[in-house]
Parts: C-alpha cells; structure tokens; sequence
C-alpha cells in the first residue's frame, strides 16, 4: 500500500488522539481538517514569532554598537562586539588624540544612527545591518586630524554567539561598503 503526503500528516494525529474512532482518520473528516489547519499554524506562528524575535534583536545589537562606537564610548561598544572584534575597538581607542577629543566636544550636534535595513540569515546565524550615521567625528588616517561627517552609509556584520549577536568586525567601520 502506497502512502500519500496527506496520509502521512494525519497519521501523528491517530497518535496524539487515539480515542477517535478509526473513520474520523479520514482526511475529509471536517474535524480532522480543523485540528491539523489549528496545529499547523500554530506551528507556523511560533517560528515566525522567533525569527521576528532574532531579528529584533540583531537590530537592536547593531544600533547600539554603532551609537556607543561613534559617541566614542567604546567600554560600551564592546559589549556589543565579538571577542575577535574587540582589537578594532581597541586600535581605534588607542589612536585618539587630545586634539580629536577637544574635537568630539566641541560637537554641535550628538552623533544619529538610524537602521536602513537588516539582511539577516538566522540559519547560518549571521546579519547583515546597514545603517546610516550622521553629525559624527571620523578619524579616518593615522596621524591626520579627524573630521566631522554629515552622514555616510555604513554596514555592520552580525554573528550570533552564545545566544545573542554580536557585531564581527574586520577592521574599522566605513562608509560605502
């Protein structure tokens, strides 16, 4: 006896309810059709809800990384990083000047992050985040004075590790890319 697709959905259920009399297993039993419809979507609804859940979160990893990194606040962004990205945070902090931090004061406005958009891949466990930052100071090469930028496009990679994400950096953040 071959077995159809159908066939093979409603068998759990003779399983999960086996007091139901052996015709109420037929797949055009109105009853049978309600109960698999209910459970497969709550089924459905429960994936989606942890999907959009992960993503939420990414997104939330990203700004914040990306407002404590460009407020200067770098204790703060690493906390949001991965522990291989923490060295960037580290170079970046090392290589402030007191000129770029009379600089970073004298700010007008406090640096905005706002999310473009996310690209995640939460089956391989990575992110995309592309966001873009204005009225921010970028000291962008070594031994030049920084400089205030309006705005730029910026994308972040996220990894999701020990049950958070974190973003991966490998190398400073930039415009463009």
């Amino acid at each position: 006896m071959a077995w159809n697709p159908i066939d093979l959905l409603y068998l759990p259920l003779s399983v999960i309810i086996p007091h139901l009399h052996p015709d109420s297993m037929n797949p055009s039993t109105p009853f049978l059709r309600l109960t698999l419809t209910t459970v497969i979507m709550y089924l459905l609804a429960a994936c989606q809800s942890s999907i959009l859940k992960q993503e939420q979160e990414a997104e939330e990893c990203a700004i914040r990384f990306a407002q404590s990194f460009y407020q200067f606040e770098l204790d703060e962004a690493l906390n949001y990083c991965t522990e291989d990205s923490r060295p960037w945070v580290v170079w970046l902090a090392s290589n402030i000047s007191q000129t770029d931090i009379d600089s970073i004061r004298q700010l007008q406005e406090a640096p905005t992050v706002k999310l473009l958009q996310l690209a995640a891949d939460t089956a391989e466990d990575n992110a995309r985040a592309y966001l873009r930052i204005q009225h921010f100071y970028s000291l962008d090469s070594l031994g030049k004075p920084g400089q205030t930028i309006e705005q730029a496009d910026i994308c972040l990679q996220l990894h999701f590790e020990s049950n958070e994400w974190k973003v991966r950096m490998v190398g400073p953040p930039q415009s463009g890319k």
